[in-house]
């Protein structure tokens, strides 16, 4: 008898001691060691879902405070007495109890719960993002004859007798020195900077190489590479033409310079974001921004799209997302791809965060702008510009006193007698038309005509127009749209609807006499609108190698004019 007591008070003390160790009223309630990993065990597999049970989403603090359909609140701050949860985890009730299925909470695990929620239901965010606390104290009793340089080896050489081990050896003057090097300029030492750092017995010496070091340009080129890196910088476009970008390298030099001046970060990060906003006279500030640049950017591409479309929008929400992405990626060291298209429970950028910042950069578009290097010219642009801001003010008072009843009952005049005026242009009746490539040329009611069938690389057309009495003095041609034609035209081409016009060729007869062609010469062409490299200037120099062309300005009607050198005779032909 006397035995089983002895083991069954065993058993008592060694419950309360139990008790006594795990007693939430022991230790204060750490919500990431006692409270989440409670919440995921127990909550999570029907309050953490994308459609809870009950409305009830217990993935952050917003969600189990709200207050739910049915007025009930799971989470009370400050209250468990009020709080559901408790209620539903204390209920004596298994079709009410929490959790439905599995082991109920024991007294330990309610008691932590209750203290959490009478504490206020704190709920810190994620560890990562975080403020960082205030730096530890250092390590006592580590004293600077067992290798402590600076600060931080105090906090190193404590993690290692905490681990048992023991700091290596020193390394010599020459390991040392190379080391150093390739640290700070990635580069080896010279022989003879090899041997006088040999020879220096000063106790400084090798504080005064580290300092040489930082002090030198290579120091910038060195680091400015892993910066380079973390931003996507590079010096062509990407894509699959993958073409020279060839003002990037300002940037380039922007934080080689701003690494080797050491200037603040903070100066260093606001430069980059907003340079040009934040110190728009300063010419280096604008380069800095050079960083909402550094991705890939399909020139090409874009330059075959409309501007009015939904592609184009498209084109530029892509941009836009790889600034953003360059953006939170650098300076806040996480990523927002997923937030483009919908929230993940633990993400901290949702998807209207993703929207609201992306709007930041709705103005910025990417463009291959030339970088004035002389100051001289920065000055004399930003002269040119105040000048033109102010012509502009003065255009839109002169526009307002211009503007009067007068005025335009006058223009009104002028408008019914211009429209009554029979035009010089007549459109030419053709007799004969052929297409020596194989397209078919199709008469439409206007008198213009619609290419189709075959689209050869190259193609000739010809047009035999009878004139009777006429003087000519030059030509028009007009490039239409139709929407047979890819992207409505004007021209042929199945990427984008260009044309490209190599030569335009005029020859002149008597009627009477057809043999006697005599050619027409052509001067003066002029256009509403030209492809850069692809004027229509060449359409009348004779080299067949060059074109007039009218990307980017596809689906919209162009046109070009021509003047005779010579008029031609009034006579028949």
């Amino acid at each position: 008898m006397l035995r089983l007591l002895r083991h069954r008070s065993c058993l008592l003390l060694t419950a309360a001691a139990w008790l006594m160790l795990h007693s939430p009223a022991l230790w204060a309630v750490d919500f990431d060691r006692d409270i989440q990993p409670l919440l995921t065990a127990k909550c999570l597999s029907c309050h953490g879902q994308s459609e809870p049970e009950a409305g009830l989403r217990m993935t952050s603090r917003e969600g189990a405070v709200a207050v739910l359909e049915s007025g009930k609140q799971a989470i009370v701050p400050g209250k468990s007495a009020q709080s559901e949860l408790i209620r539903r985890v204390l209920s004596p009730d298994a079709a009410e109890r929490m959790p439905p299925k599995g082991e109920p909470l024991n007294a330990v695990q309610i008691a932590a719960l209750r203290e959490w929620i009478d504490g206020g239901a704190v709920w810190p965010e994620h560890w990562a993002y975080r403020p960082l606390n205030a730096f530890p104290p250092l390590p006592l009793g580590e004293g600077r004859g067992e290798g402590l340089a600076t600060p931080i080896d105090s906090f190193v050489l404590a993690e290692l007798k905490s681990r048992g081990l023991t700091p290596a050896t020193p390394a010599d003057k020459r390991t040392l020195l190379r080391r150093v090097y390739f640290d700070l300029t990635g580069l080896p030492p010279t022989p003879e900077e090899m041997a006088a750092s040999q020879t220096d017995a000063a106790p400084d010496g090798y504080e005064k190489v580290v300092d040489r070091l930082l002090a030198s340009p290579r120091h910038g080129e060195r680091w400015a590479r892993h910066w380079m890196d973390v931003v996507h910088y590079a010096e062509t476009h990407g894509h699959d033409q993958d073409r020279p970008r060839e003002n990037a390298w300002p940037y380039r030099d922007f934080l080689i310079r701003s690494l080797n001046r050491d200037i603040p970060y903070a100066t260093f990060v606001q430069q980059q974001i907003a340079g040009d906003v934040l110190w728009p006279e300063d010419q280096q500030a604008i380069v800095a921004t050079g960083l909402l640049a550094t991705g890939p950017w399909d020139e090409s591409s874009l330059q075959s799209i409309r501007e009015d479309t939904i592609d184009r929008q498209i084109a530029r929400y892509i941009d836009r997302d790889d600034i953003l992405t360059t953006v939170v990626s650098t300076f806040l060291s996480t990523t927002v791809h997923c937030a483009r298209c919908h929230d993940h429970k633990f993400d901290p950028i949702q998807q209207k965060d993703y929207y609201n910042l992306q709007a930041v950069f709705a103005a910025t578009e990417k463009a291959d702008r030339a970088f004035d290097a002389d100051p001289k010219t920065v000055s004399r642009r930003k002269e040119l510009l105040s000048l033109k801001e102010s012509l502009t003010g003065l255009r839109e008072k002169l526009d307002a006193s211009l503007l009067t009843p007068e005025l335009h009952a006058e223009i009104a005049r002028w408008e019914v007698t211009v429209g009554s005026a029979k035009s010089a242009w007549q459109v030419a009746e053709a007799t004969e038309v052929k297409a020596d490539g194989g397209t078919t040329l199709t008469k439409q009611t206007d008198g213009s005509y619609l290419a189709g069938g075959t689209t050869p690389e190259k193609e000739t057309y010809t047009f035999l127009v009878p004139v009777e009495g006429k003087t000519l003095t030059g030509l028009k041609l007009e490039v239409l749209t139709d929407p047979s034609l890819p992207k409505q035209g004007p021209g042929r081409q199945p990427s984008n609807g260009n044309l490209h016009l190599n030569e335009i060729v005029v020859n002149s007869a008597p009627k009477s006499d057809p043999s006697k062609k005599a050619s027409v010469v052509l001067q003066n062409a002029k256009t509403d609108f030209d492809q850069a490299g692809w004027t229509i200037a060449m359409a009348i120099d004779g080299n067949p190698d060059t074109a007039w062309g009218v990307d980017p300005q596809e689906g919209k009607p162009h046109q070009a004019l021509f003047e005779f050198k010579a008029p031609l005779p009034t006579e028949g032909g």
